[in-house]
């Protein structure tokens, strides 16, 4: 029979290494966001050091966009800040969270307007106006038995 360890037992070196990775990065990302404009640096979601180029992450693309026209800065800011190996900026979208979208439907006239617009519009022959509204009321009558 096996027993389980805690995992206090096991090797922490691994888990170590990845957190002073991410420690590094966040500290790139706030010397990056203290640099730029409020607006800006809360746009900038992540930042990684990647092959000498630094990969910053945003939600839009309007951001993106903005970012870029700060290139200059933010390098500036890195060199400022000790960060030489960083010979290139690139800027990536994050992925969109799968969002819920609501499919739209006509909001339908209630059976009292399309009684009325009947009624008003119903000897009107000759009027193309009153033609069109009584085309129209008969086509959202149709709809309207159909989706009930």
């Amino acid at each position: 029979m096996t027993t389980f360890k805690p995992a206090t037992t096991f090797d922490s070196q691994p888990l170590a290494l990845w957190l002073s990775i991410l420690q590094e990065q966040a500290k790139l990302l706030h010397s990056i966001q203290k640099n730029l404009p409020t607006q800006a640096a809360q746009a900038i979601k992540q930042c990684v050091v990647s092959e000498k180029q630094l990969i910053l992450y945003v939600e839009s693309a309007s951001w993106a966009s903005q970012l870029r026209f700060l290139q200059d800065k933010i390098m500036a800011g890195l060199i400022e800040s000790g960060v030489t190996q960083v010979k290139g900026l690139q800027i990536k979208l994050l992925a969109n969270r799968q969002t819920t979208v609501k499919k739209r439907s006509p909001q339908l006239p209630s059976e009292a307007i399309l009684a009325h617009l009947k009624t008003a519009y119903a000897g009107n022959s000759e009027d193309v106006l009153g033609l069109a509204l009584s085309n129209l009321t008969l086509t959202l009558a149709k709809r309207q038995s159909a989706k009930s």
